[in-house]
């Protein structure tokens, strides 16, 4: 990094210019260094005096810019507004990458969302939107790009760390994707989509107490309603199917026994009881796979919601 002290002409009044060049071996710590940088004068607000106040940035592929004055000679450095006159708007890049999504033409937005990154790094919707058609696609490495720098960009994004594990989870990392899902949970309570797929998981894994806990602590009001009524199912089929396991093991154990009272006859019991268990556990691994499968084509049919939803009632950076 380097740093250059700027002058406007006619003007005593001084800037900062912060130069990232990310070009170099070290190209990934320096892009680090350039997002840290303007969080850190983000959170500073709008500070006086002699506190140093963001005025400008730009990012491309090879190179970042930041460029900071005095807090008290903000409005110095950017000068008064110009009136101009109105004009009509047309549609911006982000609404193209809608209606392709609307179309159906998710290989086009996908490579949308890839152009409007790198016009606008701080563009939060392209991030979540990329990650999300990739996964539709089965595209999971590029699932997992989109993922790692929206995080850079927006850390406390419970929506972009829930496709981070959903990368994880297609890629063989189970463990972590678990994780993954853990923390898109901490970071957005609300968010249901990875409350589903970690409800899902631990019943594969043959964990159904711990899957019924995470349903039981899903919060009201959260933003997919049809995720809320996968849990609500999941949950009546894994109490349903305990019973159905708890009955075919008492029948099995009460054929056992009764061979020893009626010979062989007392076996019809036992077989029943094993029927029991076997076609509860074959309906609720179809059960699996089919709200696996819902859960994949409602993520692009929930895609809009998703992507203005916020729980706070803020719109998300675009």
């Amino acid at each position: 990094m380097s740093t250059w002290y700027l002058t406007p002409h006619g003007s005593r009044t001084g800037m900062l210019l912060y130069v990232y060049r990310f070009d170099q071996e070290d190209a990934d710590t320096a892009r680090e260094r350039f997002f840290s940088s303007l969080k850190d004068l983000e959170s500073f607000g709008y500070c006086d005096g002699d506190g140093e106040r963001l005025l400008a940035f730009h990012h491309t592929t090879d190179c970042g810019f930041v460029l900071t004055g005095r807090g008290a000679e903000f409005a110095a450095l950017t000068g008064p507004r110009e009136d101009e006159d109105t004009v009509d708007m047309g549609p911006t890049p982000w609404d193209g990458v809608l209606e392709v999504i609307r179309r159906g033409e998710y290989e086009v937005a996908l490579e949308r969302c890839r152009e409007i990154i790198a016009e606008q790094p701080w563009h939060r919707n392209a991030y979540v939107a990329g990650a999300m058609l990739s996964a539709f696609l089965e595209r999971y490495v590029d699932t997992e790009e989109f993922a790692i720098l929206g995080s850079r960009c927006f850390p406390k994004d419970g929506l972009l760390q829930h496709y981070f594990a959903v990368s994880d989870l297609h890629q063989n990392r189970p463990e972590k994707a678990k994780k993954g899902l853990l923390q898109a949970m901490e970071l957005d309570a609300t968010l249901l989509a990875p409350r589903v797929l970690l409800a899902v998981l631990l019943i594969q894994e043959g964990r159904p107490k711990e899957s019924l806990t995470i349903i039981r602590e899903c919060p009201e009001g959260g933003e997919d309603h049809r995720a809320s009524a996968e849990l609500r199912r999941l949950y009546r089929w894994v109490i349903g199917c305990r019973m159905l396991r708890m009955l075919g093991l008492t029948l099995t154990i009460l054929g056992a026994l009764s061979v020893i009272v009626v010979g062989w006859l007392g076996l019809l019991p036992a077989l029943g009881g094993l029927f029991v268990i076997g076609g509860s556990s074959l309906a609720f691994g179809r059960t699996l796979n089919d709200v696996m499968d819902r859960q994949r084509q409602d993520d692009v049919n929930q895609a809009l919601r998703r992507l203005n939803y916020r729980p706070d009632g803020h719109q998300p950076v675009s």
